[in-house]
């Protein structure tokens, strides 16, 4: 009977435990469907910006990661094969470094015409990275350099012109209101500049691995950096253009996510890419041979007639 009872508790425990855990899975789908019910861009990008800590937090990691590479690119990137590289690290480390500053301190964007003069100096800087990097850091030819300095003027001149014109505030969220048939154009010619860097990048991309140096870049590495630069740059622009068209409602802290873990990625192929660069052009070089080995060996009737 004693085990009997006991078995009993033991089993009285246990469903109990399977109801706890039960009753906690049915409360998370519960606000799981609140939340995605609810007007997911008012939550999270009340000013056409996303200020989740998820999105910024991640963008200071992904600039902390690229500067290491920067000091490493200096001390084991080959100078003359792979150090464009270096360009690539240093310009993810701006761009996410100042991207990280907008998205906590300075969201207020001026789509709605009222917006914070700190959002246009921060953003606008991480897209010179931005363009740093399909410019300068994958060694492309000189007509990527040229539309990359294109795309730094159009957004320096975009990002003065949309100061200039808007009413300035220094408040994170205003309760000015956008409308989406006579929108802020000057931020809207500061967006095109955005959407340029953007296809630009995807475009990057793909040229390296299909056209630059075409016998090393197809590797594993490569085919890593280039994929997960896609993927991030496509998760966050294919999205949101497709949510400006349908009025699709998502949460922009995924795409956040997507985008930075992408670049952390990125940033781990980029470095093992130009260290692999390194390692084959050292095991193509000759090596160096004593004076013995290169010069030929001397015969013995020779060596009489030296004699003689």
């Amino acid at each position: 009977r004693q085990q009997t009872l006991i078995s009993k508790q033991q089993q009285q425990k246990s469903n109990n435990t399977m109801a706890s855990q039960a009753r906690f899975l049915l409360q998370f789908l519960d606000a799981a469907a609140g939340s995605s019910s609810r007007d997911l861009q008012e939550d999270f990008t009340p000013e056409d910006v996303d200020l989740s800590e998820a999105g910024w937090s991640t963008d200071f990691a992904c600039a902390v990661l690229a500067l290491c590479f920067v000091v490493t690119s200096f001390a084991s990137y080959d100078r003359d094969k792979s150090f464009h590289f270096m360009y690539m690290h240093l310009g993810t480390f701006i761009a996410h470094l100042f991207g990280g500053f907008a998205h906590a301190w300075f969201p207020n964007r001026a789509s709605d015409g009222v917006g914070q003069v700190g959002f246009y100096v921060t953003i606008g800087i991480g897209y010179l990275g931005n363009c740093m990097r399909y410019g300068w850091g994958w060694g492309l030819p000189t007509c990527w350099k040229v539309f990359a300095a294109m795309n730094m003027v159009w957004l320096t001149v975009a990002a003065v012109f949309a100061i200039v014109n808007m009413e300035r505030t220094t408040e994170r969220l205003d309760d000015a209101e956008s409308d989406p048939d006579d929108p802020f154009k000057p931020d809207t010619f500061f967006g095109f500049g955005e959407l340029f860097c953007a296809i630009m990048e995807i475009l990057a991309s793909i040229y390296y691995v299909a056209r630059v140096d075409e016998a090393f870049t197809r590797t594993f590495y490569a085919w890593m950096a280039s994929l997960s630069n896609l993927a991030g740059w496509v998760s966050v622009y294919a999205v949101g253009l497709y949510a400006a068209g349908t009025g699709f409602e998502y949460d922009t802290r995924i795409t956040q996510l997507i985008f930075h873990y992408a670049m952390i990625v990125f940033l781990w192929a980029i470095n093992e890419l130009a260290l692999r660069k390194c390692k084959d052009d050292d095991e193509n070089t000759p090596k160096s041979s004593s004076r013995k080995q290169q010069e030929p060996p001397i015969n013995s009737s020779e060596s009489e007639v030296e004699d003689a």
